[in-house]
């Protein structure tokens, strides 16, 4: 039997073609036993849904139809199935968008961040999160510490992707560290690798903005390579020219391409920007100085840490925060993000 709210009609912004959001109205979601219902408050502009309201869809990720961006978010429970003992109704959550098979042998193995029948939020055909009410797994929605405001609960999703990066490349005490590109991201692995005891961090950009935050957040050094080789550019600062750990997240073609040699010789390569083409492989290099290039993609098993470090203070998420708009203002958000204007670093839509 159908639940007696299908028929309400609840606010909702899709992408209709590229560069062209709607707002609208669709029904409030039902939840199957497992489920809850989340009041959604707060939702991060990721990097993946400027790409889609640039594109309108990419060739690997086509968009056939009006369609809801945003996975990074956080939100009230309003109603909880049957079966959910591990949340109330007026929980303050936040929100992992991945829903997997959960028998395959990566699910099985703990790796669930690799299943192939994964459904994330705000990847085709999967609707996401910019919608004042969204159903989900009661398994994948974390209660929030009253501390954590729901602005900070948006950024556990891609703080958990830093977090998970950082783990991937085995950065130990001691190791220097360097990140290509200041975004949200590269800010959040920042912090992480400071935390882990990284000495030196040096955080690389063309953004003299981000990279002034980066300074604030605790970087050791930082340096602006705006139309300048990057490799050369090391060379000629104070910076060191070689790094235990280099994490690429601007993935741009010729920042890759230039990683391999930023590397120290036995050193790893974490890719964590994503560049949906063909980038030379400089295996030559690679054997020769015996470079482990490691891929990270999204996360798994880290949400519960990254919200203990947050709530100790010891992540600060807050500071990458550099604008809030209302769902009605979403088009503005987005062209701001999209255009990179007003200093913008991360964006967050306040849905409710």
């Amino acid at each position: 039997m159908k639940d007696n709210m299908t028929n309400e009609k609840i606010k909702v912004a899709y992408l209709d073609g590229a560069r062209n959001l709607v707002l609208s109205t669709k029904d409030k979601p039902e939840i199957k036993e497992d489920e809850v219902l989340i009041k959604v408050k707060s939702v991060g502009i990721c990097g993946s849904d400027v790409l889609y309201y640039r594109t309108g869809g990419t060739k690997r990720r086509p968009i056939t139809r009006p369609f809801i961006l945003g996975h990074e978010l956080s939100g009230i429970v309003e109603k909880k199935g049957k079966k959910v003992e591990n949340l109330d109704v007026g929980d303050r959550v936040a929100v992992e968008p991945g829903i997997t098979c959960g028998r395959c042998i990566y699910c099985k193995s703990g790796r669930y961040n690799l299943c192939r029948s994964v459904k994330f939020l705000a990847t085709p055909p999967v609707d996401g999160a910019f919608v004042e009410y969204i159903s989900h797994k009661a398994d994948l929605v974390y209660r929030l510490p009253d501390c954590i405001s729901f602005d900070e609960g948006a950024l556990i999703e891609p703080s958990s992707v830093a977090f998970y990066a950082v783990i991937k490349s085995d950065l130990k005490p001691s190791m220097s560290s360097l990140i290509l590109g200041a975004g949200p991201i590269g800010l959040l692995i920042l912090q992480i690798a400071k935390i882990s005891g990284s000495f030196p961090v040096c955080v690389l950009d063309v953004d003299s903005y981000r990279l002034s935050l980066a300074k604030k957040l605790g970087a050791d050094f930082t340096l602006n390579t705006n139309n300048k080789d990057i490799v050369q550019a090391l060379a000629n600062s104070d910076c060191d020219n070689e790094y235990d750990v280099v994490f690429e997240c601007t993935g741009v073609e010729t920042v890759i391409s230039s990683s391999i040699f930023l590397a120290k010789r036995g050193g790893t390569i974490a890719m964590v920007g994503i560049f949906d083409g063909v980038t030379p492989l400089r295996t030559k290099e690679i054997i020769d100085r015996e470079i482990n290039v490691k891929g990270t993609y999204r996360s798994a098993n880290v949400f519960g840490d990254v919200i203990k470090l947050v709530e100790r203070k010891m992540l600060d998420v807050k500071s990458i925060i550099t604008h809030t708009f209302n769902l009605d203002e979403i088009e503005k958000a987005f062209e701001i993000a999209d255009k990179r204007l007003e200093n913008c670093v991360k964006i967050i839509i306040r849905v409710s």
